[in-house]
């Protein structure tokens, strides 16, 4: 993690990546996409010189005055996680991220589109052509193209990739289903479990916590 103390749109005189058994009280990282001229004095001129920009060249540049910051108070999260990277689906869905046009066209919030009112759909995200049992249960999820619920399924605080099947009273709670991947009947996936591409969880299976890599 790197941090830039008491950030504003000035020259920094220091910058400092913090020790994995640091702690920190700034909320502060830095973000950035790099390009240096060729032969920058900033980066070795041989390719076998192990070089971090992080801990070598920002450092450098402090010092010598030519480092700017500027503090941007727009949503960010480290989605490096399954925990984390549904916490962004469900952050847009109560309002603390604004999708800004990044939600695909193929896709509507429930607000914005007519379902069958015996289907309980809670703000979620819902691809225009994905197959939902009227009977099913969707809350604060992504369900994407092609994807199918089935009937009594219940898929909370999750996302469902294109093309995957959730079987018939399935239970999808904090949890990643990949592409084309096949849940089967009252199967239960809870606790941040990840299923990859094309993989299949068969009927009657209780994964919790699980990496379930993709299916060649």
């Amino acid at each position: 993690m790197n941090l830039i103390p008491e950030v504003t749109s000035s020259l920094r005189s220091s910058y400092t990546v913090s020790p994995a058994d640091s702690v920190f009280s700034s909320d502060l990282v830095s973000s950035a996409d790099s390009v240096f001229p060729s032969g920058s004095r900033m980066v070795p001129a041989s390719d076998l010189v192990p070089t971090s920009v992080e801990r070598d060249t920002f450092p450098a540049l402090a010092r010598t005055g030519d480092l700017w910051a500027m503090q941007d108070l727009s949503y960010w999260i480290d989605a490096g996680t399954a925990k984390s990277y549904l916490q962004v689906q469900i952050d847009t869905f109560e309002g603390r991220r604004k999708p800004r046009g990044m939600l695909d066209s193929r896709v509507t919030l429930d607000s914005q589109r007519k379902v069958d009112p015996r289907r309980t759909l809670q703000r979620s995200a819902v691809a225009a052509d994905a197959h939902i049992d009227s009977s099913s249960h969707i809350e604060l999820s992504t369900v994407q193209a092609g994807a199918s619920i089935g009937a009594q399924a219940r898929v909370v605080r999750s996302v469902v990739m294109e093309d995957a099947v959730i079987g018939d009273s399935a239970v999808i709670e904090d949890s990643v289903v990949g592409a084309g991947a096949h849940i089967g009947r009252y199967a239960k996936l809870v606790n941040y479990t990840m299923i990859g591409a094309r993989n299949k969880v068969g009927e009657h299976t209780t994964l919790a916590g699980s990496r379930e890599r993709a299916s060649e």
